[in-house]
């Protein structure tokens, strides 16, 4: 240590005022980075989370961007996930967030610019946050997401095959074979061949919804609309 002794700290005080506080360039390289990766994703990387700096779940030795006002709780997770992030986690439980957070503060806005069609049941299932809301816009029928007109235009193109028939004949023109899952009628659905299905599109391209055009990606989410009413409705607990 470097003793110093003074009959006026004001001399040291002056001097430590002109030195200005810096960070290592490494530090600042890899927050660019990470700054970067989340503008473009929407999605915190590995050693950036969404959250107030105080936050105990956060690592010391990570690097963290606080968005949002911390103390409404918020943490910027109303802007921080988009419906293709919500649809996907349905299927890969691939969200950073719980259950309990997404139904609280992302639902009510991001369903809103959805027109209300989101899938929520998943959701439901899942939270132990009460959502009169969600529970108010979720479908409660089958023709809720599927209309009886539409499954009549496209019977006979699906011909009275099940849904893996489906898959397996129509899948080399992908996008053909959800748009017909998407019409089945309820009685021949089997869920546990949509979940199969469903885990082998999005483990191909965990982005096929962004990547997708709109009438492709209009199909894709119907499915999954599906999917979550048929298998989380009945989850709910009481």
């Amino acid at each position: 240590m470097t003793k110093i002794i003074l009959s006026d700290f004001g001399i040291l005080y002056d001097a430590l005022s002109e030195k200005k506080a810096a960070l290592p360039v490494k530090l600042l390289r890899r927050f660019k980075d990470e700054l970067y990766s989340f503008a473009l994703t929407q999605q915190p990387g590995p050693t950036m989370q969404v959250a107030a700096l105080d936050d105990g779940r956060i690592d010391e030795n990570m690097l963290a961007l606080s968005i949002g006002l911390a103390s409404t709780g918020v943490y910027g997770l109303a802007r921080a996930v988009n419906s293709e992030q919500w649809y996907r986690n349905i299927i890969l439980h691939d969200s950073m967030y719980s259950c309990d957070k997404l139904l609280e503060y992302v639902y009510p806005e991001l369903a809103k610019q959805n027109s209300w069609k989101l899938p929520v049941w998943y959701y439901i299932a899942n939270s132990d946050y009460k959502s009169s809301l969600a529970e108010s816009k979720a479908p409660h029928s089958y023709n809720d997401i599927v209309s009886e007109d539409s499954i009549k235009r496209n019977r006979t193109a699906i011909a009275g095959r099940t849904a893996m028939e489906i898959w397996t004949q129509e899948k080399t023109n992908v996008f053909k074979a959800i748009r017909l899952l998407g019409f089945l009628p309820e009685d021949k659905i089997d869920v546990e061949q949509y979940q199969q299905i469903l885990e082998t599109i999005f483990k191909e391209n965990a982005n096929i919804l962004s990547s997708s055009n709109t009438s492709d990606r209009s199909s894709l989410k119907r499915m999954i609309r599906i999917y979550d009413f048929l298998l989380y409705r009945q989850k709910k607990t009481p």
